[in-house]
């Protein structure tokens, strides 16, 4: 057999005959992005992300059904193929209908997985929902009580009746926790040797505390009263929070380790001076900060300046969270500050993040139609009488499934996404005059179809070939209106049978799922 010599990125390779420009990249472990591949099955080349570029020409080629070539020097990255790619993921993403993420938790301050709590509480497994709540919230049981929830005016589910209380179903699953032998404690990561500092133990400080000690620093909380809370203590009437709450929620931070001094003001800018030096971050988290109380930093009618993505200020290694930053009485927003100022500097200090990745992109299908609300609402329950009373874990449950789950089942998973954000593609690059329909075709019993997402890259019709489906699935219609279906009319069961786990796991997007776990 002779061998096919090839060079990519200034790297020599060897390549058998029938190999594709991506088989041979994959030899040298370069990675090359496909959404319409599937090791095993023929090329398709539809998706056009996979291009790589041709040194001596400057041609593009489809790296995915390119065959190998005596004598070509390839490069895989550069101004050109980004610039393409970028177009063929708008393109594709032009057409996509559907939400990443639901209302509900793009509108939450603390980015919280109300959606996954919603499933995990409707099947009765209260361990793993409230670990997804303290995923983005420590203080659970003070903002069920306390939070105005702002995520309940997005919830789809008030277009059939009402919204789902979403606050109330959050404090029943913590104050169920604190009554727990054995508590929920995250996950400890290995000691860093990192010394932090956070100034104030507001809910912005609390929370600041909670991550970064959880990620293995060790964490020193200063603050100005003899007592720990913040705002939550002297600005809370205890009607609203009762202190035994309030103290129990503090403890199950404090006991995850770390220091916490009180009776310890911020009084001048020696003092500040003194920490940044003694600790490799600060997190200011003490309220309110005015020019005369804190000379060292900058500020504007607003509080200090600071990045806005990472939060941390015009001094390096001195983040801001909560109310240091803009005055506001939302205590949920604080949280979400909190976090996302304990990412930004865990992330500077270790070059890693936690928890789940901060995304940028997040795919938006606007005000749903009556009819797609019933359609979503097709298989859900009645609205239940939900209060701030003393509720039954069967009705919690049961308010928990009336959630219509309008978000993606494959959010972290999704290709698509995956690959827009890493490229800049918008959304909105090319809009068209009017949406498409969200439909959600459940009659398989196993898998959900959403046709909306789907990016028709053929990879379920070629594993149905692949795996001699009786029927299988085929491509309907032409150009634009094409769409991937059974032939002759018939369900989508009876072309998706033997094949059908294996399309769920290969398909890009959304737009194939399991019923099964995905709470739709």
């Amino acid at each position: 057999m002779t061998l096919i010599n090839m060079t990519i990125n200034g790297r020599p390779v060897q390549a058998a005959p029938g190999d594709t420009l991506l088989d041979a990249a994959r030899r040298l472990h370069i990675d090359i992005p496909t959404l319409c591949h599937w090791d095993g099955l023929k090329p398709f080349t539809s998706c056009m992300v996979c291009v790589v570029q041709d040194e001596a020409t400057g041609r593009l080629l489809p790296s995915c059904s390119t065959p190998a070539q005596e004598g070509l020097v390839l490069i895989t990255e550069s101004e050109k193929i980004r610039e393409h790619r970028k177009t063929a993921l708008e393109l594709l993403l032009s057409e996509h209908v559907g939400d990443c993420e639901g209302p509900c938790q793009r509108i939450c301050p603390a980015g919280m997985d109300i959606p996954k709590m919603m499933r995990e509480i409707e099947s009765d497994r209260w361990q793993d929902a409230i670990a997804t709540i303290k995923t983005h919230i420590p203080l659970p049981a003070i903002l069920g009580r306390i939070c105005p929830a702002p995520c309940e005016k997005g919830c789809r589910r008030g277009q059939v009746d009402s919204a789902l209380a979403i606050c109330l179903l959050k404090m029943e699953v913590a104050d169920w926790d604190l009554q727990q032998d054995k508590p929920y404690t995250p996950a400890m990561g290995k000691t860093t040797g990192q010394r932090v500092a956070v100034v104030g133990s507001g809910p912005a400080g609390l929370t600041a505390a909670y991550y970064l000690t959880a990620q293995g620093h060790e964490v020193t909380v200063f603050e100005k009263d003899d007592a720990l809370g913040g705002g939550l203590r002297n600005e809370v009437p205890q009607v609203r929070l009762p202190r035994p709450v309030l103290e129990a929620e503090i403890g199950r931070i404090t006991a995850l380790g770390g220091h916490y001094q009180t009776g310890t003001p911020l009084d001048t800018a020696t003092d500040f001076a003194a920490w940044q030096s003694d600790y490799d971050g600060v997190i200011l988290a003490l309220g309110p900060v005015k020019a005369e109380d804190l000379t060292a930093l900058e500020h504007t009618n607003f509080g200090l300046k600071v990045n806005a993505e990472t939060l941390e200020t015009s001094i390096p290694g001195v983040f801001a969270a909560g109310a240091s930053i803009r005055p506001s009485k939302l205590a949920v927003k604080s949280v979400g500050q909190g976090r996302q100022a304990a990412y930004a500097l865990h992330q500077k200090l270790t070059d890693e993040g936690f928890g789940p990745r901060p995304w940028t992109l997040n795919s938006r299908a606007g005000k749903l139609t009556e009819e797609e609300v019933q359609r979503f609402q097709s298989d859900k329950g009645d609205t239940l009488s939900m209060t701030h009373e003393p509720v039954t874990r069967e009705a919690v449950m049961a308010e928990a499934g009336r959630c219509l789950h309008c978000e993606c089942a494959k959010p972290e998973a999704c290709g698509l996404r995956q690959l827009a954000e890493e490229y800049g593609a918008r959304c909105n690059a090319y809009p068209g005059e009017e949406r498409a329909a969200i439909r959600r075709i459940r009659e398989h019993g196993d898998v959900v179809y959403e046709p909306g997402k789907c990016i028709k890259c053929g990879i379920c019709v070629r594993l149905t070939e692949a795996e001699r489906e009786p029927l299988g699935l085929t491509f309907i219609g032409r150009g634009f209106d094409v769409k991937v279906g059974s032939p002759l009319n018939q369900s989508l069961k009876s072309g998706l049978t033997t094949a059908a786990k294996e399309a769920v796991r290969a398909c890009p997007t959304g737009a194939l799922t399991l019923r099964k776990g995905t709470g739709v």
